[in-house]
């Protein structure tokens, strides 16, 4: 935080990007804090130094596994989203992740949007493009 604070004296703006594993703590990143601890820390440290909207939340599952597969990343993911109060861009090419994680989906298609709404209102339109993707379920 040393550094931070001189830069923050010289007058530069700050934006903070933050990478959450969802595996700190865990055998396989044993030198990382476990995630309640780290944002904690991060949370209670960057607070009194840059305001919330210089803080980015980035969720990074770098490791799949038996024992952290896509359940425990979708419960990782979920339980930072509601910790951490924010609304969150979710970028995925499947279909499951997006319902599964979403509260709304919106679907693109070479660029242009052909559905936006709820996971609910996705899995009722008639719309064919999302027909077909739900048939990837």
């Amino acid at each position: 935080m040393p550094v931070l604070q001189k830069v923050m004296e010289i007058g530069y703006p700050v934006l903070w990007n933050v990478t959450i594993t969802g595996l700190g703590g865990t055998p396989v990143e044993p030198q990382v804090p476990a995630t309640d601890k780290a944002l904690a820390a991060i949370s209670s440290e960057l607070a009194g130094l840059v305001s919330p909207a210089a803080i980015q939340w980035r969720y990074d599952p770098i490791f799949w596994s038996q024992r952290y597969d896509a359940e425990h990343h979708v419960r990782t993911f979920k339980s930072l989203a509601e910790r951490l109060g924010k609304t969150i861009v979710f970028v995925t090419h499947d279909v499951r992740e997006a319902v599964a994680l979403a509260s709304r989906i919106a679907l693109l298609d070479q660029g242009r949007l052909v559905f936006a709404g709820t996971v609910e209102e996705f899995n009722l339109t008639p719309d064919p493009q999302v027909t077909a993707l739900r048939g990837l379920l």
